[in-house]
């Protein structure tokens, strides 16, 4: 068992493991409290910009559909003659400077869950340690006039028009805890001042529903080359995942009728070459997500495959969206 299985199964209830780490969670939903309190009283700055900000976020660490949201959103905008650009701090890369995504960029410099963004959509997209950092390069460099901050929620120092929380519909808050006794970044309160609900699941009160779906499986080496799912259901396949919910992935599959060898890997997983030779044959026809193909495909086999996700949020929050949007163009 990882670290990542590890704590998933401590946040499920409150029990006595979670109890332990309680102490440390006190401190430190304290100190985000403090640094939240900062922000609303002006003893921290907060920049104001003069095109709309939409903040895509969830309330707890990892996987609640964030990715796919935020590239259903960019193309929605497009279809309604928006010229969206894409902000994110770039979790997991390994330099600090500003940088705008672009071909040549890797996931160490530019963090994965970005490059998979740009990948999908070909709108500008700039990672910072400081997201206002991010804006002022896109604003600089492309002809955005809106914007979407990517895991944004607890990023408080950039005024925001629209904030959308995510939530996961089978683990929802967990034990209600804060890190590390469970998986809340903040208190589960704070969803009171977001403006839609989204759930990766069915919606309960005063929340939307979102789908997430897996459509087609592309080549890691040849991107023009895509097979369907149900080509794969007579075959051995092998499938991996380095996300926060790899039995998520798996299951997705299996409802596609594929059998498949999983492999499982901690969020943000950094594979090489010898890790994957040590489980895999050059042979083997392997599936895996898009955040995890970004980072293998410069020694993929020939039959490495990424599978697309899809996010598609029920039609009333496609409305609500629609019309916050407006309503924030025109007031701007």
């Amino acid at each position: 068992m990882n670290l990542d299985d590890f704590f998933r199964q401590v946040w499920k209830d409150r029990n006595l493991t979670a109890l332990g780490f309680w102490p440390l969670s006190l401190l430190y939903s304290t100190i985000v409290e403090i640094r939240r309190f900062g922000y609303s009283c002006g003893l921290f700055a907060v920049e104001h910009f003069q095109f709309p900000i939409i903040v895509i976020g969830n309330l707890t660490v990892g996987g609640t559909g964030k990715t796919p949201l935020t590239i259903w959103a960019v193309e929605h905008l497009k279809n309604a003659g928006y010229s969206p650009g894409v902000i994110s701090r770039g979790y997991g890369r390994r330099i600090s400077e500003t940088h705008m995504v672009g071909e040549d960029s890797t996931p160490d410099v530019a963090g994965d869950e970005p490059l998979v963004i740009w990948r999908r959509t070909n709108v500008p997209v700039a990672v910072a340690r400081q997201r206002s950092d991010a804006i002022r390069l896109l604003i600089k460099e492309k002809d955005c006039n809106i914007f979407i901050s990517d895991d944004g929620l607890q990023h408080l120092s950039i005024e925001s028009d629209l904030k959308i929380m995510l939530i996961d519909g089978e683990e929802r808050f967990g034990n209600g805890f804060c890190l590390p006794a469970g998986p809340l970044r903040e208190s589960s309160r704070h969803a009171n001042g977001v403006d839609l609900k989204l759930v990766n699941g069915t919606g309960q009160k005063n929340e939307y529903s979102m789908e997430c779906k897996l459509t087609e499986a592309v080549n890691l080496l040849n991107n023009s080359k895509t097979r369907t799912l149900e080509s794969f259901a007579n075959e051995t396949v092998s499938a991996i995942a380095g996300i926060r919910n790899p039995k998520r992935f798996f299951k997705l599959l299996a409802e596609q009728g594929i059998q498949s060898k999983n492999y499982s890997f901690p969020d943000h997983h950094d594979f090489d070459r010898d890790e994957l030779s040590a489980i895999l044959t050059t042979d083997d026809v392997v599936l895996m997500t898009e955040k995890d193909a970004v980072k293998c495909a410069h020694f993929a086999s020939p039959n490495w495959w990424c599978v697309k996700l899809e996010a598609t949020p029920e039609a009333a929050f496609q409305n609500a969206f629609s019309d916050r949007v407006s309503a924030i163009v025109r007031s701007n």
